[in-house]
């Protein structure tokens, strides 16, 4: 599911989504907003994409199949001094993302939004979040 190939438009949001569907309705909405998407389906393939390219944003499942993929990744990626303050906003459709879960991520600097009513939300989160470029 890897889209590896270079967008041209200079606000390219990192979509992580294990899930075929939801990231292509993930991508044809922020492409619709004017962000260039670029989908990978692991939190390996996202930390290659971030080493090989420049992300405005990232949209995060945290339930990705690896054993807690997202949150290792949102970890990982708040260590790396160019994405300290970069936007992340989490997809995610687990009901059971309990006040605790949000919380340990919102330290890490993200924002939770629900599956699949929140899209229009997480939009505006990545309008107003990549202003700072």
């Amino acid at each position: 599911m890897s889209n590896l190939a270079d967008p041209t438009p200079a606000r390219v949001v990192l979509i992580v989504e294990d899930d075929a569907a939801v990231a292509d309705v993930v991508s044809r909405l922020i492409a619709a907003h004017g962000f260039a998407p670029l989908t990978v389906a692991s939190s390996s393939e996202a930390m290659a994409a971030i080493r090989e390219r420049h992300v405005v944003a990232v949209v995060l499942d945290v339930d990705l199949d690896e054993v807690d993929g997202g949150v290792d990744f949102l970890k990982w990626l708040r260590r790396q001094p160019a994405h300290a303050d970069t936007p992340v906003g989490i997809f995610t459709g687990l009901m059971e993302f309990d006040d605790a879960d949000r919380h340990g991520v919102e330290i890490f600097g993200a924002t939770v939004f629900y599956k699949p009513n929140g899209i229009d939300a997480l939009i505006q989160f990545l309008k107003t979040g990549t202003n700072r470029e």
